[in-house]
């Protein structure tokens, strides 16, 4: 459970975004399920893998162990540079919704973790596409609907409520904000 002080934190985040924006990021808030959906289960899928550049290839044998229930739920590589957490989110959810108008294309899948808006106490924040173990791993990982997505790459508050729901879902706390102890997600 998050503390009070932590929540008051966070709620404070809200006090400078405009009443317009708020109005979105209070509907989307209220309707989490029409707009993020989480993993079913955390896991670090392949470890000690971060995201490459484009010019770069992961290793051949990267999906070997997972390569049988990727075949079951049929789970392909599109050979992109965020394909790794994609599959990782894949193996670890049920759900993987497509856009509505372009019924060809899934959500986004987006890192919690995005490098941007640390804590207010802290320097820098977890970039998860540069950290093997946290690229792969599930509980910062969802798909999210592209108005939620862009709430989540502008605006701090909305990003840090979706790192206070990974805590509470999956006690997920790369940065050691909401708990007292050190997070090792192996």
């Amino acid at each position: 459970m998050i503390s009070p002080y932590i929540a008051n934190i966070i709620a404070d985040m809200a006090a400078d975004i405009d009443e317009e924006y708020m109005f979105v990021i209070r509907h989307v808030t209220r309707n989490w399920d029409k707009f993020v959906k989480w993993p079913s289960v955390q896991n670090l899928y392949f470890p000690a893998i971060h995201r490459m550049k484009a010019t770069e290839s992961y290793p051949s044998t990267i999906y070997d162990e997972h390569l049988t229930k990727m075949q079951e739920r049929n789970i392909k590589s599109r050979k992109w540079t965020n394909d790794p957490a994609a599959i990782a989110y894949q193996l670890s959810s049920d759900v993987y919704p497509k856009r509505q108008k372009k019924a060809s294309i899934h959500w986004h899948v987006r890192h919690i973790y995005d490098g941007q808006f640390p804590w207010t106490s802290n320097k820098v924040t977890l970039h998860a596409v540069k950290s093997g173990d946290h690229f792969t791993h599930s509980a910062g990982l969802v798909a999210i609907h592209p108005i939620a997505d862009a709430l989540a790459d502008e605006f701090g508050y909305f990003a840090w409520l979706l790192r206070a729901e990974a805590y509470e879902r999956f006690g997920y706390d790369p940065d050691n904000i909401f708990s007292s102890s050190v997070y090792n997600p192996l």
